[in-house]
């Protein structure tokens, strides 16, 4: 039997001098290491910073997007998420600016009238007739100023909401009687029916009152603007479809397709209407996943008429 041994000594310094001698490895690449986590960290926080730059130098209006080209993938979802963000607020502030240049011009024609027909009045001196035509001329203009100030503070509040608040269960029966009821004398003062029919009973589903009683409102006044004294106005309840339609003579074929753009008014009806009674038809439908049509329909009778129709389902 042979045995073989070593100092503990021997094993501890030979222990010690391995330790070192990687340590030295260690401390030796340590700077070029660091240097190279310095280089990456420094050459990824320039981009940001260049990134930074860009948009602490960017003008209120600008809405070019920013270079992606060059972004690491690591900050590239951030990047793309500020130039959605960018688009949506020029097309917002596009759709403002748009909208302001349009109701300064649309102020302008009804606050002109309201002046000649001041001046008409004072001019009328004792002639009473002609005063008094002038006033009632001034009263109606005032009336249409304050209708489309309102519609455009309407609109105004309606494009600036993204989601509905205050949602409610909708009794579509309940809502549409009310609102006959709260209409019938404007309709009754212009010659005109207003006739409520259910069909049958909508799903139950969530939504503001208030809202949708605004934009039927806004229907029925439409047609009660525009439909000639004796005509009808049919409100007819569906399961799936709100209908509302007069025997008023229709409009044009040519400018169904316009009808809900803002300030449009067919030829020959601008002194009635604002144009943005449909507009916020639209944006409530919109705002409640309900989509619109309008047609020319024609009845029972062989009376042609225009159609409003609603689609309830989402």
């Amino acid at each position: 039997m042979v045995a073989v041994g070593q100092e503990l000594k021997y094993r501890q310094a030979l222990i010690e001098k391995m330790v070192l001698g990687q340590m030295w490895i260690w401390f030796a690449s340590l700077p070029l290491l660091l240097g190279v986590i310095i280089w990456t960290i420094s050459r990824e926080l320039a981009v940001l910073r260049q990134v930074s730059q860009q948009v602490s130098e960017r003008r209120p209006d600008e809405a070019h997007p920013l270079d992606t080209r060059l972004i690491p993938t690591e900050i590239l979802p951030l990047v793309e998420s500020l130039n959605q963000f960018f688009t949506r607020t020029a097309t917002s502030l596009l759709r403002e600016r748009r909208f302001t240049a349009d109701a300064a011009h649309e102020l302008r024609s009804p606050l002109t009238a309201l002046r000649i027909q001041t001046e008409i009045a004072q001019m009328a001196g004792e002639d009473q007739p002609m005063r008094e035509q002038a006033l009632q001329n001034l009263t109606r203009g005032i009336d249409r100023a304050s209708q489309l100030v309102e519609q455009l503070l309407t609109l105004s509040r309606l494009d600036n909401l993204n989601q509905l608040e205050n949602l409610q269960q909708i009794q579509w029966d309940k809502l549409i009687r009310s609102l006959i009821a709260e209409r019938y004398f404007q309709a009754e003062k212009a010659g005109i029916t207003l006739n409520f029919e259910q069909l049958a009973q909508p799903a139950t589903q969530q939504g503001e009152p208030l809202l949708l009683s605004l934009m039927l409102r806004n229907v029925i006044d439409n047609g009660i603007a525009y439909c000639a004294k004796g005509s009808e106005i049919n409100i007819i309840l569906m399961k799936t479809q709100l209908r509302i339609e007069d025997n008023g003579g229709g409009v044009p074929d040519e400018t169904l397709n316009k009808l809900g753009q803002r300030f449009y008014r067919p030829v020959g009806q601008n002194e009635k209407g604002s144009g943005l009674g449909l507009s916020i038809v639209q944006r409530i439908a919109e705002l409640h996943h309900y989509k619109v049509r309008y047609q020319n329909q024609e009845n029972f009778r062989g009376e042609k008429g225009f159609r409003v129709e609603i689609e309830l389902a989402p």
